[in-house]
């Protein structure tokens, strides 16, 4: 049995800014570097063999605190973990600008109906490939307990993978980016079995942030 701990990373200026910024670079706030410490303390108690951040910088920065506490863990960076990508050219436009609340609607259908993409950002057929190849990859990985410092769309595409296997649409994907909410820091567990031939992947805990309370 394996267990997969999934930690959203801590509040990033992405969350908080007025305005649209890269996807790649933002830092974590003050209280995203406070909840990764609080996250680190809890994670510190668990028997963690390697941790896996996805290669933007707020999974980093959010990994290098907990790796202060935990002290020496394994760390790597994987490109299958990256959040969603948005159309470049929302970049400096207000989050309250009329046209680019009008584009980022049609980002967010582009998750929920197939077929759809907008501009250079990412779509469902692109999320749904990435949470497969993380997910395939962490099969094939021999620790049993594995942390990783991820995002909370792709960790969604991956839990609907884990639900819905390779049957997951566009369209079934519809309740998860709106109807299910993530805190960041929110830990969710993932469990494989190999020799349970039905259905190997379980979700057994989703967005625990009792830590924050």
């Amino acid at each position: 049995m394996k267990t997969m701990y999934i930690v959203r990373h801590g509040e990033s200026h992405i969350n908080v800014s007025p305005t649209w910024i890269d996807d790649d670079s933002p830092d974590l706030t003050e209280l995203g570097s406070e909840q990764a410490r609080a996250i680190a303390e809890r994670v510190s108690k668990l028997p963690i063999e390697v941790m896996i951040t996805s290669t933007m910088r707020r999974t980093i920065a959010t990994g290098e605190i907990i790796r202060d506490k935990m002290g020496n863990v394994p760390t790597e960076n994987w490109k299958e973990l990256d959040e969603r990508r948005s159309p470049k050219s929302l970049i400096g436009r207000s989050k309250q600008d009329p046209i680019a609340l009008q584009l980022m609607q049609k980002f967010a259908d582009s998750f929920v109906q197939s077929g759809q993409r907008v501009e250079d950002g990412n779509n469902f057929e692109d999320m749904s490939t990435a949470a497969r190849a993380a997910l395939t990859k962490l099969e094939e990985r021999a620790e049993k307990n594995i942390l990783i410092v991820g995002h909370g769309f792709l960790t969604k595409m991956m839990v609907a993978r884990v639900l819905y296997k390779d049957s997951l649409t566009a369209e079934l994907f519809e309740p998860f980016p709106w109807g299910i909410r993530t805190m960041n820091t929110g830990i969710t567990i993932l469990k494989h079995d190999p020799a349970d031939k039905r259905r190997p992947w379980w979700l057994y805990v989703w967005n625990d942030h009792a830590h924050l309370d």
